[in-house]
């Protein structure tokens, strides 16, 4: 049995932290995190998209960690599943989940994306490069009904600037294997997974 909590930010844009629901035949409970504003700019987007992934990581880091009073938390273990394609805010997000592992508030796991877009896998691995994890495994969706989206910004890597491993998307995990993997690799409840965009991976992994 596969057993873990899945962090979601849904895209309509209301700043709510709660619906939280549990299901113990799955050993899953869904945090969704939803952003609003009446006419959100792109940037007010971002913000309130990064604080409450920065808010909702270190409640679940204190809410996992289950340290005695006198021991510092153990930091969260994450798997980040992101959309990234179009909008710039994954990207952010992204380099929020690398700097609080770099601060040991979370243990970034994995990556994987829901989206297809032929440049997405190696972006994320230059991503995950330059905050120095280039092994972070990656993985992409093969499923046959995913979205297909363009981008104005992943192809910053074809510049050469930015080192990468993974050239195309056939040299990346399958999505779902990924999760699982990485799931069954750690102790029960021990894992969330922080959703930035559509969930197909989270429906094809349940």
């Amino acid at each position: 049995m596969l057993s873990f909590q899945f962090l979601t930010f849904m895209s309509s844009w209301s700043l709510a932290l709660g619906s939280v629901t549990s299901n113990a035949a799955r050993g899953l409970r869904i945090i969704s995190v939803t952003a609003r504003c009446a006419k959100p700019s792109s940037i007010l987007r971002r913000c309130v998209v990064l604080l409450a992934m920065v808010g909702s990581v270190v409640v679940l880091q204190a809410d996992l960690s289950h340290a005695e009073p006198d021991e510092s938390p153990k930091p969260a273990l994450i798997i980040f599943d992101t959309d990234i394609t179009g909008d710039v805010d994954d990207v952010l997000a992204l380099t929020m989940c690398h700097t609080l592992s770099d601060r040991g508030v979370c243990d970034l796991l994995a990556v994987t994306k829901s989206k297809v877009n032929p440049l997405a896998a190696s972006f994320v691995d230059a991503e995950n490069t330059f905050y120095g994890r280039p092994d972070l495994p990656v993985g992409v969706t093969r499923d046959p009904t995913s979205q297909k989206r363009d981008s104005k910004y992943l192809q910053v890597i074809e510049a050469g600037h930015y080192p990468y491993d993974l050239k195309s998307e056939e040299e990346a995990d399958e999505a779902v294997s990924l999760l699982r993997k990485t799931l069954t690799s750690q102790p029960d409840r021990s894992v969330s997974i922080i959703g930035i965009g559509i969930a197909s991976n989270m429906a094809n992994l349940i």
